[in-house]
């Protein structure tokens, strides 16, 4: 999860990263929250003032942006849009006292939290990958290890 980190970056640098992403971690997932170029503006024209503040440098309209950046790839790994959505979209009981906002966000799609899966591999939706791992722990193993008799061991 990269967290407002990549605004911060060029687009060529964010766009490097990602693709090196896809190619050493075939089937890694990556979510980022992305900001419209016009945010991004609007933002920096706020801050530049401040002598302290790091001014932002990449945004993106769409999602579709960075799918088509893994259309150039050797391996024909891509990069695909899995979801995307906005920080009100769920009814989260921590941000209900601006939950007011939500036809506004909903109209402007400022500020989207964008899910991708990089090159080939499993990819989890959004809900899936909770299922996945709730399936995984009612599993029992039949054989339990068991420790050596002279040694104190943690088993599982």
């Amino acid at each position: 999860m990269a967290e407002t980190v990549f605004v911060y970056f060029l687009e060529t640098q964010v766009k490097s990263l990602v693709l090196r992403l896809r190619d050493r971690f075939p089937g890694a997932e990556l979510v980022l929250d992305g900001w419209r170029p016009f945010e991004i503006w609007v933002g920096n024209r706020y801050l530049s003032p401040s002598k302290f503040a790091g001014l932002m440098q990449w945004g993106l309209w769409s999602g579709r942006e960075i799918e088509g950046w893994g259309a150039t790839s050797l391996t024909g790994a891509g990069i695909r849009l899995l979801d995307e959505w906005g920080f009100l979209d769920e009814s989260e009981p921590r941000l209900a006292h601006i939950r007011w906002q939500r036809p506004i966000e909903s109209l402007f799609r400022a500020m989207r939290i964008y899910h991708f899966g990089l090159g080939k591999g499993p990819i989890f939706f959004r809900g899936e990958l909770n299922r996945f791992i709730k399936q995984s722990q009612d599993i029992q193993p039949t054989n339990k290890p068991k420790a050596p008799k002279n040694c104190e061991a943690l088993v599982i």
